[in-house]
């Protein structure tokens, strides 16, 4: 039961990524880059109940298995075009592989929210809630910050 509410939760993340990804299309890369990080990093805090599940019950199913892909080609995809945007426009002086910024974000988000006994120690809170908006705030500002770096952003 739960796998199913796992993969209809990734099938209509996917189909709100995709109407997400046009209202930011005509954005400049960098703005659509800052966004994309975003929009991962809140999803996976969001729904990271999910996590603990994806990891004993993912190997069972395949449907589950082609939902993610489908939603990971579909992010690489996006990605690569503000990549190749950015470095067209002169804003990203580096090209690296689109499918390896996604998994920096994803893993980066997943190690935080996987290991919160260590995480919380450098994120100090009064409870859960602020707990959790404190660190997306963090890990989404390191990943802008890598990403960024990676991508070699030239700022004005």
């Amino acid at each position: 039961m739960m796998s199913y509410l796992y993969q209809y939760r990734v099938l209509k993340t996917r189909e709100n990524f995709s109407e997400f990804a046009d209202t930011i299309k005509e954005g400049k890369p960098e703005m659509q880059m800052r966004e994309m990080i975003k929009y991962i990093v809140s999803q996976l805090f969001k729904y990271n109940y999910f996590h603990g599940f994806v990891t004993q019950e993912l190997r069972h199913t395949e449907n589950l298995k082609d939902e993610l892909l489908d939603f990971y080609q579909l992010f690489v995809k996006k990605l690569d075009e503000v990549i190749k945007k950015g470095v067209a426009s002169g804003v990203f002086t580096f090209t690296p592989k689109p499918e390896d910024i996604l998994t920096m974000i994803i893993g980066s988000t997943l190690f935080v929210i996987r290991n919160k006994n260590f995480y919380e120690l450098y994120v100090p809170s009064k409870n859960e809630e602020a707990y959790a908006k404190e660190a997306e705030k963090k890990v989404r500002m390191n990943l802008l910050l890598s990403v960024f770096a990676i991508l070699g952003y030239a700022a004005d």
